[in-house]
């Protein structure tokens, strides 16, 4: 089996006539699942697996018939200034309302002691997970991480996984040389669709704008109403990629005269595996990617950013049917005091 490899799966269904539940076998009782769908199945260890055609042919147990899978979102916060050790913990909190969802958070360490060290540039925990994450959720800035954190990190970045990326993800990786820091740019322009350019100063704020078109029709904008001020600067990303798309935009408030009118602050980019995108020699780009350059910890006060950063990992996870008409709503019990940047 390799990689991206194709599977072949069949199943057998007959009707479940006994009096208690049905017993574990591999004549299911729900059918074969539509095409598109994600379901979790389970290996009996047998080691005559067959090759047909080409196509590796497995034998698979399945309890009472298909399962869908539960989602894994691995959320790595690990800044030294926006304090994403505490707000990917209130992301997490805030999915775990979502059924059939689990997550883990992985914050920067003390590469000796293990222990969180925001302030620590060299090592993040819980990167293994990501060998098991159906989503990536990043929010990185300027990680030096050592050999065996970066490949195991950049070997997620390759599969083709989807991936969540905030604000300082744009500038997410620094290479020890110039060269390997120009690699880094590079990778992380074709991974989001722009590598780090500038921002409107620390003084100023961003207008959240309405949303608009077509894009307001998304499921990740449901109940995002926009029009707020929050307390990110505006970042400047244009242009951006041609098969990336907008979904909101935001302008700065308090800038000088001058100030160009907006930036995006949204934007997804979706592949097939028909049209794989290579990230250098690093594999595949992911097949649903979301961006936002919202992420000052004060934004995550807002109602809206909250519920935009959760809808932006259900859509990249594929689960576009959990985002309810009128968006995740926050639980009262949630009680966020927003801490300083550093």
């Amino acid at each position: 089996l390799v990689p991206g490899g194709k599977i072949v799966l069949m199943s057998n269904t007959r009707a479940w006539v006994g009096a208690d539940p049905p017993p574990t076998g591999s004549n299911g009782h729900r059918g074969i699942p539509k095409r598109g769908d994600r379901v979790r199945v389970f290996s009996n260890d047998d080691p005559k697996a067959s090759v047909r055609d080409g196509i590796p042919w497995l034998n698979v147990a399945f309890p009472n018939g298909w399962r869908d899978p539960q989602r894994h979102v691995v959320l790595l916060g690990a800044d030294d200034e926006y304090r994403s050790e505490i707000t990917m913990p209130l992301v997490a909190r805030f999915l775990d309302r979502v059924p059939d969802l689990r997550t883990t958070v992985g914050v920067a360490i003390d590469p000796t002691t293990k222990k969180p060290d925001p302030m620590s540039r060299t090592a993040v925990s819980e990167l293994a997970a990501l060998r098991h994450a159906d989503v990536a959720v990043v929010y990185f800035r300027w990680r030096e991480l050592g050999p065996s954190d970066r490949e195991a990190f950049l070997d997620f970045l390759g599969s083709g996984q989807p991936i969540v990326g905030l604000r300082t993800s744009t500038h997410m990786l620094r290479g020890p040389t110039p060269d390997e820091q120009s690699k880094d740019d590079e990778l992380a322009a074709r991974l989001w669709g722009q590598r780090w350019i500038s921002h409107h100063g620390h003084q100023t704020k961003t207008r959240i704008l309405p949303p608009e078109g077509d894009a307001a029709k998304h499921p990740i904008l449901r109940g995002v109403r926009g029009d707020i001020v929050v307390r990110s600067w505006l970042y400047d990303v244009e242009p951006l990629p041609k098969d990336c798309t907008v979904l909101l935009w935001g302008e700065v408030v308090g800038g000088p005269e001058g100030t160009p009118a907006r930036q995006p602050i949204v934007w997804i980019r979706e592949r097939g595996p028909e049209t794989p995108l290579p990230l250098g020699d690093r594999g595949r780009a992911p097949r649903r990617m979301a961006f936002t350059t919202l992420g000052h910890p004060a934004d995550f006060a807002e109602p809206d950013v909250l519920r935009l950063v959760a809808h932006l990992i259900l859509w990249a996870g594929g689960d576009d049917t959990a985002i309810p008409e009128n968006g995740l709503q926050l639980d009262p019990a949630m009680p966020y005091a927003p801490p300083a940047t550093r």
